[in-house]
């Protein structure tokens, strides 16, 4: 029974070793991040015609919940779609290992403001755990290798955390926002903390779940103190809303055709 168990804690700790043998993690590049712990897709709803006020159509649900995602976009777009861009652009370039055995990408990034030169490391910090930092360079802006967002991700890249500084001046950096993620096969959940006043209060969040066919969006405006609740269907485009200024603040459905439906049906 003894050697039984002095075998045993012996292989656990070859396996503890090889799983944190550093020579494992500079064979090859750690795998991307999946581009949907920084994206919100919510083309499925908002890609339809928005219109500039709800204020005229306050009983057409399809109408409010087009409307509110649109706001929605707004705060998830100010927050997400740098890093969105970053991370989509970081797969067109090959990994090198660098002097401090971390793996590292360089590459060129264009924007409507500008061009950005990008410094993406990779850093292990335990089995299956890797640090990720962007790094971007802007003459335009005075920046140089300002630490953009910085990530985390665990459980062989299925879920992490990503933390996002914006392009602000680094010596009055601060956190801007913070994600929580997890991207499996066919389920994403994705919570953005707002964590400074910009767009919206400090505070505010969002959650976005896609599961299957259905999406889900729950949004706290912290400076309104208001939650808005949207679901939708991504083929049948059938959903719902629950908002305090709509349907008595009860939750009001439309169906296929975005016609209002009784949510019985």
């Amino acid at each position: 029974m003894l050697k039984r168990l002095l075998l045993f804690t012996v292989t656990c700790l070859l396996l503890v070793s090889c799983s944190d043998d550093p020579s494992t993690f500079t064979d090859e590049p750690p795998e991307l991040p999946p581009v949907a712990s920084v994206d919100v897709d919510m083309a499925t709803l908002t890609g339809s015609t928005q219109p500039k006020t709800a204020a005229t159509q306050s009983g057409d649900y399809y109408i409010q919940a087009v409307f509110r995602a649109g706001i929605i976009k707004k705060v998830i777009d100010t927050n997400l779609l740098i890093p969105k861009n970053l991370l989509i652009a970081a797969g067109d370039t090959v990994a090198q290992l660098n002097d401090d055995q971390q793996w590292e990408w360089n590459y060129s990034y264009t924007a409507n403001t500008g061009d950005f030169a990008v410094r993406l490391v990779a850093e292990r910090i335990a089995s299956s755990v890797v640090n990720w930092s962007f790094f971007v360079t802007a003459d335009h802006l005075e920046l140089e290798n300002h630490l953009l967002f910085t990530g985390t991700t665990k459980n062989e890249g299925q879920e992490g955390t990503w933390t996002y500084n914006g392009l602000q001046d680094p010596e009055n950096a601060q956190h801007l926002s913070e994600i929580n993620w997890s991207v499996q096969e066919e389920q994403t959940e994705l919570r953005l903390d707002i964590l400074s006043d910009r767009l919206v209060a400090a505070g505010s969040y969002i959650d976005f779940s896609f599961d299957g066919e259905q999406k889900s969006l729950v949004y706290y405006d912290a400076g309104e103190d208001r939650t808005t609740n949207i679901a939708w269907n991504m083929d049948t485009k059938a959903g719902y809303i629950i908002a305090p200024d709509i349907n008595n603040g009860e939750k009001a459905c439309w169906g296929e055709q975005q016609e209002n439906v009784s949510c019985s049906e």
